[in-house]
């Protein structure tokens, strides 16, 4: 076998193998280029549309903010969602979107990283942190109830607002005269935003501002006031959370104007009632802003003038109650009623003074009378015991079907003299009552070996009536035992004093000594009956206190006790066992009041 050296053969394949890597090479970095051309144009598609969520959900966040100022200046306190369109993948890969202060950041989950920030105004409030998955199931911005806006499960929670926002008037200095336009100042503070300030005329709401929250106040379209009661000017700032604060300012006007006219409004009868009271009682008030002039005002009753029988009141020289009840029952039929009175103008100006005039109509019905009145006394009756030193009382039921109770008189006698009598009104108009159960106390009592006789007559509202008949004559026994009575309706605690009343059942009661227990402060004297009885100061104890007899009457007789300081407070004990001569006691258990009653 013979080997042949080619020279030719063998360069063949050397170009052939350097062709073929050249190809190779040149077909990886065609490969090369054409995925980095792909990678660069697929970070371009990413940045343009991060971009474009971006600035969208900015515009939602700028929205929303204008849609919570707009709500918060309504009084509303605003809950807001709004539903974001999101692709799931941008260039096959997911994203994120979170904010931050100031600005919206969106970038790629994983690489190639690209990541883009849209500004939006620095001062809006934001939970810094909160990120918006875009394979998420749902994609949802909020506004949060404390007042920052959030993505909906965005797993940063919003700050808690526990802080109420503050507000002073600083200017006008309240109880200051201002005319014209004058500007109200306020200093505002909350730890995230104010968002608004209410201002209010005398509790009516009158407009808001935001930021800086002065208000140009237009003294001139009202009334002044320098005669009357200042207006009152409250300023309510609100918070981003719905939280609130005031502070109240009053000011004088003094613009020489009275732009309002007086008023009058009706109060009985009303107008086109009907009405069986007879007669009925006319009342109506005339008010002004400023003053009525009382000189000036007139009541008539069909086409009569009755302003010189009326009774006028006032508590103001702002408001007058005219009331008349004619001296004779009125006609059945329509009555007609007109009412004037003119306003007196303080300001500085040279306002002419207005009027009001208030005409109105009732009518007087029939009193229905197919029934009399009845009259039943509960207390006392026949086999009632009387006690001595005990105060005269009686209890009763009284009734009238159609057209009800008018009025009881009382009357009650001792030994054939009058002791009291006593009227009790009972339907008073325009309330008509058909049955009362009631009782009454005068304030004579008993007396030991005296008889008592009762009578007791019921009038309806048509006049009829009726009596029982007398009760009695009831006598008070004799030779019963006594005991110590004690009213504590008159029971009078002052600063350095107690004081209150005693009385014997009958006959008189000896006393001879008085254990007291007090809080604090040194028991000085007693008094019975205003009169000094014993100085437990003088070498004697202070809780237990000894003189010489006293002897109590049937009648009130009062019991003070003085301290050497301040004794009355809340809930403080004081403890009174009053010794007898007999050798029996009494134990009062009194817990004082510090307001004297």
């Amino acid at each position: 076998m013979r080997m042949i050296k080619d020279e030719q053969a063998v360069t063949v394949t050397i170009e052939t193998i350097l062709l073929f890597s050249i190809t190779v090479m040149l077909l990886g970095m065609v490969l090369l280029s054409f995925q980095s051309i792909n990678n660069q144009a697929s970070e371009t598609v990413m940045r343009e549309l991060y971009a474009s969520i971006g600035n969208d959900i900015a515009s939602k966040i700028l929205d929303m903010d204008k849609e919570v100022k707009a709500s918060l200046s309504q009084g509303s306190i605003v809950s807001i969602e709004n539903e974001i369109d999101l692709y799931s993948r941008i260039a096959n890969k997911p994203y994120l979107v979170e904010l931050g202060e100031g600005n919206v950041i969106v970038r790629t989950i994983g690489s190639p990283e690209v990541t883009v920030k849209v500004p939006f105004n620095p001062d809006i409030n934001v939970v810094a942190g909160s990120t918006l998955y875009s394979t998420a199931d749902e994609h949802v911005i909020v506004y949060d109830a404390n007042g920052q806006i959030m993505f909906k499960n965005g797993g940063v929670a919003a700050t808690v607002d526990n802080q109420w926002p503050e507000i002073a008037i600083v200017y006008p200095f309240s109880m200051s005269t201002i005319d014209g336009i004058t500007e109200i100042k306020v200093d505002v503070w909350d730890d995230i935003e104010v968002a608004k300030v209410e201002y209010y005329i005398d509790g009516s709401y009158e407009t808001f501002k935001a930021s800086p929250f002065t208000w140009e106040w237009d003294t001139t379209t009202i009334s002044d006031t320098l005669s009357g009661r200042p207006y009152t000017i409250t300023a309510l700032a609100y918070d981003r959370a719905g939280h609130y604060s005031y502070d109240s300012s009053t000011y004088f006007v003094d613009n020489g104007q009275d732009l309002e006219a007086p008023t009058a409004e009706i109060i009985s009868p009303a107008n086109g009632s009907s009405t069986d009271f007879n007669p009925p009682t006319i009342k109506a008030v005339v008010s002004d802003n400023l003053a009525i002039d009382n000189s000036s005002i007139e009541l008539w009753l069909d086409s009569v003038d009755v302003t010189a029988n009326a009774t006028i009141t006032n508590t103001t020289i702002r408001e007058y109650t005219i009331e008349y009840i004619p001296p004779a029952n009125l006609s059945e039929s329509t009555h007609n009623v007109e009412l004037y009175a003119e306003e007196l103008f303080y300001g500085s100006g040279n306002s002419l003074n207005q009027n009001v005039t208030l005409t109105w109509n009732f009518t007087i019905e029939q009193i229905p009378n197919t029934a009399d009145p009845t009259v039943n006394v509960n207390f006392p009756l026949r086999d009632d015991h009387l006690v001595a030193g005990e105060y005269i009382t009686i209890s009763y039921d009284a009734s009238d079907t159609d057209s009800g109770i008018d009025y009881l008189i009382i009357n009650v006698t001792d030994n054939q003299s009058n002791v009291s009598e006593r009227r009790e009104n009972v339907s008073i108009y325009p309330i008509v009552i058909y049955s009362v159960s009631s009782s009454w106390q005068f304030l004579q009592v008993y007396e030991l070996g005296k008889t008592y006789t009762y009578n007791v007559t019921v009038y309806d509202r048509a006049g009829n009536s009726y009596n029982p008949g007398q009760l009695g004559p009831l006598k008070v026994l004799t030779g019963e035992a006594s005991y110590l009575i004690v009213n504590y309706n008159d029971f009078n605690p002052v600063d350095e004093e107690v004081e209150f009343y005693i009385h014997s059942s009958g006959p008189d009661i000896d006393i001879n000594g008085l254990d007291v227990t007090f809080y604090q402060g040194k028991l000085e004297e007693i008094y019975f009956g205003g009169v000094l009885h014993a100085n437990p100061s003088a070498g004697k104890p202070l809780a237990e206190v000894t003189f010489a007899n006293y002897r109590v009457p049937t009648a009130d007789t009062s019991l003070k006790l003085v301290f050497s300081k301040v004794f009355v407070a809340a809930d403080n004990p004081l403890f009174i066992t009053i010794y007898f001569k007999d050798g029996t006691s009494k134990n009062l258990d009194i817990v004082l009041n510090p307001t004297p009653s």
